[in-house]
């Protein structure tokens, strides 16, 4: 017996190592991690792109009164995110790093609630996939470091899920309906999706309960009736329905008079209620963006999606519907055309799907009917979904994620202009060269822009032959002029930068050109005598 005995105690401490590992070792590993690309990210300081500049000139040109008033440059943003922004800026000055500082909290915060989130949700080694795959998303980590409110979309969403995961009770203290009642009602006026996360979380806690309740009618009386439930959380509803009562009338309803968004919008949503091709057609885009997945990845992800249902299912049936029920919320939203289910605007949701997925991990360890070969087969499942997550994630701790760059191209501009030279600015980086033109000393006067109101001729990703002739008409206008830099930098529209280079290299002799490091910011000098 006494032979035995150190390799019991070596037993026992290899387990309470394990156990160790998975409860505080990887998770927190994998935090570090997410945390400091995120950091890094925002260090990089790249800079704005058209739809971050178009926001942040509101948030700059305004005051906090006039964010009630539908934004220019067809933006929309909740009231709440844009004060903050705007106190940023007046405490820190118009910069990168203070009109980003914001989407950064709010990253950073997201990261840690989601892992709050799967700690509480799944066993130890789901939370560690589930933390892996939050620490990783490309998504998270890139608009975590963005002028736009989408991470406090997903900060606000996980807060509300833990905050009302916190009161799935029967008696409710006075403090925590007060809590819940403040937190709900802030948050709509923070995040357009608030209140689709509150009705769907909301709901998967109180239906299962009538349901229970009706089929079990003419049974014995229980000894707590769901209405009380109901009663008790009513004071809580009505503080979220007053708050976004108010908030929809003096903000929503405006920003919503929108065409343009409107038309964006109504192409991201279902033709009707038996459209299902839209819905197996965006639930299997979701799993490429905003989740990330590519290829054969994409297989992976909703084969784990699907098996992490299942297990979450069995084993924690409430928990799965608290996960699932902010997405179901939000593609009846979408049938009812009210807010797309598409990439950034539901930024919110990957959080409920990548712990769903990491529920996936489960399985394994929860149902005896699997094979040591079914088991192996599991684990490498687990290990080919976060392949791609992080062969996405690790090169951003070294290089910024970039969609168009004006810092290099104003400075390249700003050293090699002359006095006399004409600036030609495109049409579709008005905007972006607005933004920066008075940090590298160029006055109105001193560049041309482009023919206006392009997109009203043609389709977005095509150049019209209305557009084809204005936009060539425009460039003749400045015949005759030696040097004439011509700046393009638009991640869209690249029709019709070709046929900008295109008609100048035909007319014109090339006599300089710079594009901005892996960005689609280019900029060219001409001689059009």
């Amino acid at each position: 017996m006494l032979s035995k005995r150190p390799d019991a105690l070596s037993f026992k401490s290899t387990l309470r190592s394990r156990d160790w590992l998975l409860a505080y070792g990887l998770p927190g590993l994998l935090l570090i991690l997410g945390i400091a690309v995120r950091l890094i990210q925002y260090s990089f300081n790249r800079s704005l792109w058209s739809d971050e500049v178009k926001l942040a000139l509101n948030i700059i040109n305004r005051s906090y009164g006039e964010f009630l008033e539908p934004l220019h440059h067809n933006q929309a943003a909740p009231v709440g995110f844009l004060m903050v922004e705007k106190a940023m800026v007046q405490l820190l000055g118009n910069h990168e790093y203070a009109l980003r500082l914001f989407p950064l909290i709010s990253g950073l915060t997201a990261l840690i609630l989601g892992a709050l989130l799967a700690k509480r949700l799944l066993s130890p080694l789901g939370a560690v996939v589930a933390i892996a795959l939050l620490a990783s998303s490309e998504s998270l980590i890139y608009y975590s470091s963005e002028v736009k409110q989408y991470s406090t979309d997903v900060a606000i969403a996980l807060l509300l899920t833990l905050v009302l995961f916190s009161i799935r009770q029967s008696d409710l203290s006075r403090s925590q309906q007060v809590w819940s009642g403040l937190v709900g009602a802030i948050a709509v006026w923070f995040s357009y999706p608030a209140v689709f996360v509150l009705a769907g979380l909301e709901a998967s806690y109180l239906i299962p309960r009538l349901w229970t309740q009706w089929q079990t009618r003419n049974q014995a009386p229980a000894e707590h009736h769901v209405l009380q439930d109901i009663c008790q959380r009513l004071p809580i509803y009505a503080a979220w329905l007053l708050s976004f009562g108010f908030f929809y009338v003096i903000s929503v309803r405006q920003a919503s008079n929108n065409d343009t968004l409107e038309s964006s919008w109504d192409r991201r949503c279902p033709d009707n209620l038996w459209d299902l091709d839209w819905l197996i057609g965006s639930l299997k885009h979701f799993f490429v963006n905003p989740l990330g997945f590519a290829s054969v990845g994409v297989g992976v992800a909703i084969a784990c999606f699907l098996l992490g249902c299942y297990a979450l299912n069995r084993i924690e049936r409430d928990r799965f519907w608290l996960l699932l029920s902010p997405i179901l919320v939000s593609i009846l939203v979408a049938y009812a055309r009210l807010y797309p289910f598409y990439e950034r605007l539901s930024l919110y949701l990957v959080p409920f799907f990548l712990v769903l997925i990491a529920a996936s991990a489960q399985t394994w360890s929860i149902d005896g009917r699997f094979s040591r070969l079914a088991r192996l087969f599991g684990i490498a499942l687990t290990v080919a979904l976060l392949i791609q997550p992080f062969w996405n994630a690790l090169p951003l701790l070294v290089q910024p994620s970039y969609r168009e760059a004006m810092h290099p191209l104003m400075s390249y501009l700003q050293t090699h202009y002359q006095p006399g030279d004409v600036i030609y600015v495109s049409e579709k980086s008005e905007y972006q060269f607005m933004y920066y033109a008075d940090r590298y000393g160029f006055k109105p006067n001193d560049y041309h822009i482009g023919a206006n109101n392009l997109d009203s001729q043609g389709a977005l990703d095509q150049v019209s032959e209305q557009e084809r002739d204005r936009t060539l008409a425009d460039l003749e206008t400045l015949r005759g002029n030696p040097r004439v830099w011509v700046v393009l930098s638009d991640v869209e529209l690249r029709d019709e930068m070709k046929l900008v280079r295109s008609h100048l290299n035909d007319t014109a002799r090339k006599l300089d050109q710079f594009q901005s490091p892996n960005s689609t910011s280019f900029l060219y000098l001409y001689d059009l005598r």
